[in-house]
């Protein structure tokens, strides 16, 4: 039996309308934490600075998986930060889920409005209505967000993350 195939897809651009890689690809930055969307390496000179009032934002990452291959149904779609800590306790990895994909913004997310879960348990759903049921088949699109307040004392990186997904397959 072949299992199917779930490969990370990243969407920048107006509307989240440019998928990247369009290819598979076996280590993405889900989270290009800089003031840039795409997924080049521009966080180097396009930094999140520490705002002298307010709280300063990342772009918006919006991620979902692609599943191709031979299977019935792939459901219960869970999606948690697994590992990793933050370098300043006052930042804020913000999440959530959509069934669309929006231009992302470097201003207060309004999709990405509660702090990514840390635990299955408590895990985003990014579950399509009726699950997937044909190939390709597509999650929900998974919001991501950098929120850096006035009182974040630790600069530089933020550090290293990794995102679970986790779902059923029959």
């Amino acid at each position: 039996m072949t299992l199917p195939v779930a490969e990370f897809k990243v969407y920048t651009g107006a509307s989240g309308a440019t998928e990247s890689p369009t290819g598979g690809a076996t280590n993405i930055n889900l989270m290009n934490t800089d003031a840039y969307d795409t997924t080049g390496s521009m966080f180097q000179t396009s930094l999140i600075p520490i705002p002298v009032s307010g709280t300063s934002y990342s772009y918006e990452r919006i991620f979902r998986l692609k599943v191709t291959g031979i299977f019935n149904l792939i459901d219960n779609i869970k999606v948690w930060k697994s590992t990793g800590d933050l370098s300043d306790s006052h930042l804020v990895i913000a999440a959530a889920v959509s069934t669309t994909a929006s231009t992302p913004v470097k201003t207060a997310s309004a999709i990405a409005t509660t702090t990514i879960p840390v635990t299955e348990g408590t895990a985003l759903d990014a579950t399509p209505s009726g699950g997937i049921t044909a190939s390709p088949g597509y999650t929900k699109y998974v919001y991501l967000q950098l929120q850096v307040p006035t009182t974040v004392t630790v600069f530089g990186q933020v550090g290293v993350h990794t995102i679970a997904v986790q779902y059923d397959i029959t």
